[in-house]
């Protein structure tokens, strides 16, 4: 039986060792596009039969009616495109996989409440952020209804990051919102005593999503706040990053929103705001043993802390601002 147009596609790029993402990435167009155009329900266009070409060598006649060979160009050239493909394949699938870590790490979740909240094994979330396997389409579509995170940002970092669920529309916790909820700005500064000292400035104001975060004009959803962190405003505060020891998460002069009485509810391994001696850090900490605890930041340049003596958790870390 004669093939069609769309199983001549389908063979040229599994000849390519392309995926479809791949392929539809390389054409600058989307994954279901090249999935109709491969079961017949679209004809390719004399255009995209050109960018076909100009882009993986394969013949418009051979795509169109079998005429000819597959490609333009002989087969040690091909299997050079096969490695390259390959190759491409492997840089996306990275490229995915950092930017699935950062958005989990910007929800505060871990890998195993991540892997909760879709409904599939942690070694699932392991998987994607290795770069071993990338998420399903369905587990894109997935994402995105359950965290508001844009499935494009994820597959190609083009765009917003944010997607508003009830509209569709791309957002940010940063918008102007009539139920706008004031979070105090804090500056923590230890005292001769030890004691934590918190100095508290309300702001409310307004910023833009794609503006710098000014840690004096901050204006957040009430409603977003709800969603994405569904702690009381009263127990958050915010307060700035000082510093690159865990560059690249967190930045000089991000703003984090910290949870004050998260200790109530019993430890737990996270991004902390704490005292130790008369400085104030925001790391990574771990508990290591019974009243033993460790910080680790993610700059690799900086050493991990044990935490011990003079030390006093303030708060963890339950979302950070910055412009991406």
């Amino acid at each position: 039986m004669k093939k069609t147009p769309g199983q001549r596609l389908l063979e040229a790029r599994t000849e390519l060792g392309l995926s479809q993402r791949a392929f539809a990435m390389e054409l600058g167009i989307t994954q279901p596009s090249v999935r109709r155009w491969e079961l017949d329900q679209v004809e390719m266009t004399t255009r995209t039969l050109i960018a076909i070409e100009q882009t993986f060598n394969i013949r418009p006649d051979w795509l169109l009616e079998g005429k000819g060979n597959m490609f333009r160009f002989p087969k040690e050239s091909r299997e050079a495109f096969k490695e390259t493909g390959r190759t491409m394949q492997r840089i996306m699938r990275g490229k995915v996989a950092d930017r699935l870590i950062e958005a989990r790490e910007y929800l505060g979740l871990s890998q195993l409440e991540f892997a909760k909240s879709l409904g599939v094994p942690v070694d699932a979330v392991a998987d994607w952020e290795s770069g071993k396997k990338s998420p399903s389409d369905r587990m894109m579509k997935k994402i995105e209804a359950t965290h508001a995170i844009s499935s494009k940002w994820i597959l190609t970092g083009h765009g917003d990051v944010w997607i508003h669920k009830a509209s569709g529309q791309k957002t940010s916790p940063f918008r102007d919102a009539s139920d706008a909820a004031v979070i105090p700005l804090v500056i923590l500064r230890p005292n001769p005593k030890g004691i934590s000292i918190i100095d508290e400035e309300p702001v409310e104001a307004t910023a833009h999503a794609d503006a710098p975060v000014q840690p004096e004009a901050v204006h957040i959803s009430g409603a977003w706040l709800k969603q994405h962190i569904g702690i009381p405003i009263a127990q958050l505060f915010m307060t700035l990053v000082n510093g690159d020891s865990m560059a690249p998460a967190l930045s000089h002069n991000d703003v984090v929103i910290v949870d004050r009485n998260a200790l109530q509810a019993g430890f737990r391994d996270g991004v902390w705001v704490f005292r130790l001696g008369d400085a104030i850090h925001i790391k990574r900490v771990q508990q290591t043993g019974p009243a033993q605890y460790q910080a680790t930041c993610d700059n690799p340049s900086y050493s991990p802390i044990a935490l011990t003596g003079d030390f006093h958790l303030i708060g963890r870390v339950v979302w950070s601002f910055k412009s991406w």
